[in-house]
């Protein structure tokens, strides 16, 4: 599977906020920080992931990265304006890593492949 063919991005409603979307896997929302550097959706890559819980997922993040909150940033969702936990990218890999997910190995093999192409 090529990710890379596969991955389209869309600008959500004139927002800085970028939908990536893959057939297969699902979307992940993403936002810029004030540094321009992106920020995902915890939610959207739990999905992904398989994982049920993102309140756990986000614990787990803080205790490993030590942190005493994770980023947030407000999505308008279709039913509102909801705030939603978003993780970088360090934080990213670390539960993609971390997850037994089919999903997360297309993560992992896609990473691997970027490696190899420096």
């Amino acid at each position: 599977m090529n990710l890379e063919n596969s991955l389209k991005a869309e600008v959500v409603n004139n927002s800085n906020i970028v939908l990536f979307e893959n057939e297969e896997l699902g979307q992940v929302r993403v936002a810029l920080d004030e540094n321009n550097e992106p920020l995902f959706c915890l939610s959207d890559i739990c999905k992904i992931l398989e994982l049920t819980t993102p309140a756990k997922v986000a614990d787990t993040i803080k205790r490993e990265f030590e942190l005493y909150e994770l980023n947030s940033h407000s999505f308008d969702t279709g039913f509102g304006v909801k705030e939603f936990t978003m993780i970088d990218e360090p934080q990213l890999y670390y539960v993609m890593n971390n997850s037994r997910s089919k999903n997360a190995k297309h993560f992992r093999q896609r990473r691997k492949n970027e490696f190899r192409n420096i």
